[in-house]
C-alpha cells in the first residue's frame, strides 16, 4: 500500500485505516470499525477506499499478477443455509458474485439482517462494517474482527466530541400513563408500511407509562415536552447563550414512527410565528 497521508486525519482515523489494512493483509474476509457518532466514520471509510483505488492503480501500472492457484475457494462454492425468515437471493448472471472486491456498509448494525444480509453474502468480497453501536449479532456477523473500537468517552477525551448532559422533561402521562375513552377514534399505523387507518374504540384504552414509548404516541405529550424545551433552553439548559449551533444539534426518538411526529411538532414550535432565537435552535439531525 502507498504511504498513508495523515494530514487532515484525526489520530483515531489513522489508526482505523491502518488496522483495517492489517486485516486485509491477513486475508480476513470481514472487518468491523466501531467509532463514536461524530468521530468521522464516513471520512475514514472514504480515505480507506481511496487508498484501495491507489493500490489498484499501482497494480494496473505493471505490478506482477497474483498466482491464481494461491486464491482460496469462494464461500459461495458451498451451499449456504437459508432461513425461512429471509428472502432467497438467487444467482444473477448480469451481476456475478465477483462484481465487487470490497464492500463497505454503513450503519451495519441495521443492514446485516433479513434480505440485506443475503445481498451482502451474495458477493464474494471483503466486507467492512461501520457502526457506532455494534450489537452481539453485529460482532458475530463480522467474525468478531473488531479492527477499531473508539467509543464516545475516547472521543471526548481526545477533543473530537463534546460530552452531554441529560435533561429530563417529565409529563403526567409519561409518568402515570393515561386513558382513551370508548367511542373515541384513534389513528392506527402499520409498523412496517406506515399505512394509516382510523378506528373507533369499542372499549376504553388504558395504557401504562412504558406503553407510551413502545406502542402509543401521544402528540400533545410531544408538544408539551417541546414547549418546555423551548421555554428553558436558554435559562436552564444553556444559560447565558443566545442560540444553539444548528450543525451540532440533534434529537433522537425511541422509535422511528415517533421521529416524524417529533419533527412535525418541532417545526410547528420553530415556525416563523415563534420569536428568535428558537428559530436557530431546531435540531439538524433526527434519528
Amino acid at each position: 500500500m502507498p504511504a498513508l497521508a495523515t494530514q487532515g486525519l484525526w489520530p483515531a482515523q489513522v489508526q482505523a485505516i491502518r488496522n483495517l489494512e492489517t486485516s486485509f493483509a491477513e486475508d480476513r474476509p470481514r472487518a468491523l470499525i466501531q467509532m463514536a457518532t461524530g468521530s468521522g466514520k464516513t471520512f475514514t471509510a472514504v480515505n480507506a477506499i481511496y487508498r484501495l483505488i491507489q493500490r489498484l492503480y499501482f497494480m494496473l501500472q505493471g505490478e506482477p499478477d497474483l498466482d491464481p492457484e494461491a486464491e482460496e475457494p469462494s464461500l459461495f462454492d458451498t451451499t449456504l443455509g437459508s432461513s425461512t425468515s429471509q428472502a432467497p437471493v438467487a444467482y444473477n448472471p448480469s451481476i456475478p458474485i465477483e462484481t465487487f472486491d470490497v464492500i463497505f456498509t454503513d450503519e451495519c448494525h441495521r443492514s446485516i439482517y433479513n434480505l440485506w444480509r443475503q445481498v451482502l453474502e451474495y458477493f464474494d468480497a471483503f466486507l467492512v462494517g461501520l457502526t457506532a453501536t455494534p450489537s452481539k449479532q453485529t460482532l458475530g456477523f463480522f467474525n468478531k474482527n473488531l479492527v477499531m473500537e473508539y467509543g464516545h468517552e475516547d472521543a471526548v477525551a481526545d477533543g473530537v466530541n463534546v460530552d452531554f448532559d441529560v435533561y429530563r422533561i417529565l409529563t403526567e402521562i409519561s409518568q402515570r400513563g393515561s386513558r382513551v375513552e370508548a367511542g373515541m377514534s384513534v389513528d392506527k399505523r402499520d409498523r412496517l408500511t406506515r399505512e394509516r387507518r382510523w378506528e373507533q374504540l369499542d372499549d376504553a384504552l388504558v395504557y401504562a407509562a412504558p406503553v407510551l414509548v413502545r406502542e402509543v404516541v401521544a402528540e400533545d405529550q410531544i408538544r408539551t415536552a417541546l414547549r418546555s424545551f423551548k421555554e428553558r433552553i436558554f435559562t436552564e439548559i444553556f444559560p447565558g447563550r443566545t442560540e444553539v449551533p444548528k450543525s451540532g444539534s440533534g434529537m433522537k426518538a425511541w422509535r422511528t414512527r415517533r421521529t416524524s411526529r417529533i419533527r412535525t411538532s418541532s417545526r410547528e414550535r420553530s415556525s416563523k410565528t415563534c420569536a428568535p432565537p428558537w428559530n436557530n435552535s431546531r435540531p439538524s439531525r433526527w434519528t
